[in-house]
């Protein structure tokens, strides 16, 4: 006997929406300002649900202590800001030195991983070794040198109806005489697309 195969082509989609006053209520602060960052906008492009989800609700994942992009953007800053302000040639020994206690300090709070932290830590030493040499070369050309370290930065962009104020933090400001340069240490796997602005 045959199955007779039925097909329901009707769907029900609900559109949510939120009231003007619900909306200012969620997003905008005391003077009516949209505040966040570049990344907090460039949720918001690329998913405003998630974006409504995590700035407007303040919805947060449980947070899980792992060896994330996070912890190792924070020791990348701070091997450069220790070593780059000193402005001198930094040896494989003095740096290897510099990170043992770092990393004996994750130890116990990744005890699982042991093996996995020590080739990091070797990885760590050898890419800034080389970094720091390139940085310190720039610098000795003469021209630009490290002006500030974790520059906060703050904006207002007028948009109507209401503004944008952006805040961030600028990982290093090289300066010389007539120019300035940006410097931002990456990380994290992240790719900007001129499709994205």
């Amino acid at each position: 006997k045959e199955w007779p195969l039925l097909q329901v082509d009707y769907q029900h989609v609900t559109s949510h929406t939120l009231s003007e006053n619900l909306a200012e209520d969620l997003f905008l602060n005391h003077n009516k300002q949209l505040v966040g960052s570049v990344s907090s906008l460039e949720k918001y492009q690329n998913c405003n649900y998630a974006y409504f989800i995590e700035r407007g609700l303040k919805v947060k994942e449980l947070e899980t202590l792992d060896m994330d992009h996070r912890i190792m953007g924070t020791l990348q800053h701070e091997i450069v800001e220790h070593f780059v302000a000193q402005n001198r040639l930094v040896s494989k020994e003095e740096l290897d030195a510099f990170l043992h206690p770092i990393f004996e300090g994750l130890l116990p709070l990744f005890p699982q991983k042991e093996d996995y932290l020590l080739t990091l830590k070797k990885q760590t030493l050898e890419r800034f070794t080389q970094r720091l040499q390139d940085i310190y070369d720039s610098i000795q050309g003469g021209v630009m040198q490290p002006s500030h370290f974790e520059y906060p930065i703050q904006a207002t962009i007028d948009v109507k109806p209401y503004s944008v104020l952006l805040n961030g933090i600028v990982d290093r400001i090289d300066t010389s005489k007539d120019y300035l340069r940006i410097v931002d240490y990456k990380s994290s796997k992240k790719e900007l697309s001129d499709g994205q602005f």
